[in-house]
């Protein structure tokens, strides 16, 4: 009886600091809009500490940026450590990306591959993007064409247009795909719809030559 006592207590205590360190984060979020900087700096970093891993994510964000602060790459994989390590898949992401390009810590594209990969299986459609880029072109993998198709494709599907434009572009002929112009025309379609602008040139230039 007094083990679960005590099992209340605790659940109650960390639950009572998750939403005070929550709501240190919104106070973040405010006064990053009034510009205040390195007061967002602070709350983030509080709240970080208590166990608010978005107030990880967002002071990741703030030295990656650098807007009104200097940039701090180990400063930023270090919060989106915290971050990532929790399961926050947009903290992976940037993580993922800094192993990549080596920005901040030594270029580990293995590291880079895996985190990419759990982001895209959370359905971050510029984890699934990059990591079909890194296929495609065989970089820390062997090269793979049609992982990177179907990389792609779930990309395009979540909305990336430049994956779809990509996808588009392998269905002009490459080693994987015969060419299929109608079914490259229905990609750019879908990247120019995104607002991609080179694949709304594209799609009026191959629109011209198969009329």
């Amino acid at each position: 009886m007094k083990n679960i006592f005590l099992k209340s207590i605790l659940l109650f205590f960390f639950g009572t600091q998750f939403l005070v360190a929550n709501n240190i984060v919104n106070q973040g979020f405010i006064e990053l809009k009034k510009e205040n900087t390195l007061e967002a700096l602070n709350l983030f970093t509080k709240a970080c500490n208590n166990g608010a891993y978005s107030g990880c994510y967002n002071l990741g964000l703030i030295y990656f940026q650098g807007k009104k602060i200097e940039k701090n790459y180990p400063k930023a994989i270090e919060s989106f450590t915290k971050a990532c390590d929790q399961g926050h898949s947009k903290a992976c992401y940037n993580l993922a990306y800094m192993y990549q390009k080596g920005l901040g810590v030594s270029k580990n594209l293995s590291k880079s591959i895996k985190l990419y990969e759990f982001t895209c299986n959370d359905n971050i459609a510029a984890g699934c993007y990059n990591l079909a880029n890194m296929y495609k072109d065989g970089e820390g993998v062997n090269q793979d064409s049609l992982n990177a198709a179907q990389l792609y494709q779930k990309s395009c599907d979540l909305g990336h247009s430049k994956a779809c434009y990509n996808l588009g572009i392998m269905y002009m002929g490459d080693d994987l795909f015969k060419k299929d112009y109608n079914k490259t025309l229905e990609l750019f379609t879908r990247a120019c719809e995104m607002n991609y602008g080179v694949a709304c040139k594209e799609k009026t230039k191959l629109e011209e030559s198969i009329k």
